[in-house]
């Protein structure tokens, strides 16, 4: 389950972990990420906190404009 998240981001060249927001969606809860999958028949995986995650909060990347993992108070 947890690779398969994380099979769904990205590193691009600014080193920021970039999420695929056609697959998966990340929202922001206390001080870590809830993860749900998208494009799924039932809603098998709502609100997944992945190990490793803590500290991590959902952003925009400036310089492409999509959904990344970034540390709490980093932007």
């Amino acid at each position: 389950m947890i690779l398969w998240l994380y099979g769904r981001t990205n590193r691009k060249a600014d080193f920021r972990i970039h999420t695929n927001r056609r697959r998966v969606h990340v929202r922001p809860h206390a001080s870590e990420p809830l993860f749900t999958a998208l494009r799924r028949t039932r809603p098998t995986l709502v609100n997944v906190v992945p190990p490793g995650t803590a500290g991590l909060v959902p952003d925009l990347c400036p310089r492409h404009g999509t959904p990344v993992l970034v540390a709490h108070g980093e932007t």
